[in-house]
């Protein structure tokens, strides 16, 4: 007669465990006893947080639930997943378990889901494909996630606890924490009938203050509108490294939604939309161009430019830099990148891998919109800051203009003579750009006589 998991794994916990091991679970601290149990008889938890990005972007690549698919085959996709996610680190732990067995127990539900030790689960896989006859040291849990209600609550507090309170050694990335955060916050907080409290939040994934929780669950909300906002929704490998401009996104964006920030003009709730979707578009390119196409505009220049909250040293602190700034950067709109689905169809390659190619050459392809968009403005702010100055303004503006014509025989005769080059480019300009150009000339001319009227 066939037995089920469930009642093998009982079988082995009927019989005499290998140790014990302290655990926090369920309000209080326990003594539990350790078994070695085949990985025969496990499943990895694909509700883990720390490759919770992995299975949302599967399975919205492949229109399919992971718990659709076979046990089998979802070891080892998750194994994969795991593998790489951290080779050099899972290198190391495999050399360590080989040499040294397993050390630290997992801790399994009664039907054999891993909740802690699904790095040290998947060596023993690896080690037993070698040829090893290896078992899993886990702590046996009468509970288990189908069980829902508290007991599926009572389970993940304490993956959490065990993955981010205890001595792991890879840890977790930072859009992992953002999305487990999210989902506390959605499912158990946020509720009708609230299960949790921020302070337990607090202290289960060691977070200063509820203050940054609310802070963080705000971050990940405006990561999640992000993806949406460039066409690729929980594809989460495309928010890697982008943390620290996101922070400082929300923060300004919280700041200007409520009429609280610095900027010295009177600013709505439209232009505080229309910045953030601006950073949206930011982070996508300052991320995602090649070097050479970037010149100077690395992530630190950039959040000192826009994403940092000032009076008169940022490209939102005042109006007219602000409206020409958003005005250039509408023309990255027009800017065509191939279809993601064509890209994986044609090149046999994943979704998430598609999207980083797309978004590498839409970035390369809007450089010359976004250097000149900022070029402009980083020289308007520096005016700015200058305006005490006047004759440095007046000595500029002269310096520039000289570039148009032959600037020695302008110094000893003062005879004007254009440089024929530049005055074809602009006799050859049409339409709206040519209309530009004309009254740009007027309004230097109209500014240089009036100014000229208010010094004699």
């Amino acid at each position: 007669m066939s037995h089920t998991i469930e009642e093998k794994i009982n079988k082995i916990k009927a019989g005499e465990p290998v140790g014990t091991h302290s655990l926090y679970y369920k309000g209080e601290k326990r003594n539990l006893d350790v078994y070695e149990v085949p990985t025969s008889l496990l499943r990895f938890n694909y509700v883990n947080g720390r490759i919770g990005t992995e299975v949302r972007e599967f399975e919205r690549g492949s229109g399919t639930n992971l718990d659709q698919l076979g046990p089998h085959e979802i070891n080892d996709k998750i194994h994969d997943w795991i593998w790489k996610k951290s080779e050099r680190e899972n290198k190391e732990t495999l050399i360590d378990i080989r040499d040294k067995r397993q050390i630290i127990p997992g801790v399994i539900t009664r039907d054999g889901i891993v909740v802690d030790g699904n790095r040290r689960f998947m060596i023993a896989r690896k080690l037993n494909k070698e040829g090893l006859n290896r078992q899993f040291l886990t702590v046996i849990l009468d509970d288990t996630y189908v069980d829902g209600g508290d007991n599926e609550l009572q389970i993940k507090k304490l993956e959490t606890e065990l993955q981010l309170g205890q001595d792991e050694k890879v840890k977790y990335g930072a859009i992992e924490k953002y999305m487990k955060i999210m989902d506390f916050v959605d499912k158990y907080i946020e509720v009708k009938s609230p299960k949790m409290k921020y302070q337990e939040l607090v202290r289960l994934m060691r977070i200063k203050d509820e203050k940054t929780v609310r802070e963080k669950y705000r971050i990940g909300k405006i990561m999640l509108e992000f993806l949406d906002y460039v066409g690729f929704p929980e594809m989460f490998s495309r928010l890697q490294n982008t943390e620290d401009l996101f922070i400082q996104l929300e923060k300004n964006y919280r700041l200007y939604t409520n009429q609280k920030g610095s900027a010295s003009w009177d600013f709505t709730d439209d232009n505080a939309e229309d910045y953030k979707t601006c950073g949206f578009d930011l982070i996508r390119w300052n991320y995602n161009a090649s070097k050479d196409k970037k010149g100077d505009w690395e992530a630190k220049k950039l959040k000192n430019k826009y994403f940092k909250n000032s009076k008169n040293k940022t490209i939102f602190s005042n109006q007219k830099i602000w409206t020409d700034f958003n005005r250039t950067l509408e023309k990255v709109e027009d800017i065509d990148v191939p279809v993601l689905e064509d890209i994986v169809e044609k090149e046999g390659i994943s979704e998430a891998d598609a999207a980083k190619k797309i978004d590498r050459i839409w970035a390369d392809k809007t450089s010359p919109i976004f250097r000149e968009a900022l070029g402009t403005a980083e020289s308007r702010i520096r005016d700015k800051e200058n305006n005490d100055q006047p004759e440095k303004f007046i000595s500029d503006a002269l310096n520039k203009l000289e570039n148009l014509i032959n600037e020695d025989l302008f110094e000893f005769t003062g005879n004007i003579e254009f440089d024929e080059s530049i005055i074809k480019i602009l006799q050859d300009s049409h339409g709206d750009r040519r209309k530009t150009i004309l009254s740009n000339i007027n309004n230097v001319r109209k500014i240089a006589e009036r100014l000229k009227k208010e010094l004699d």
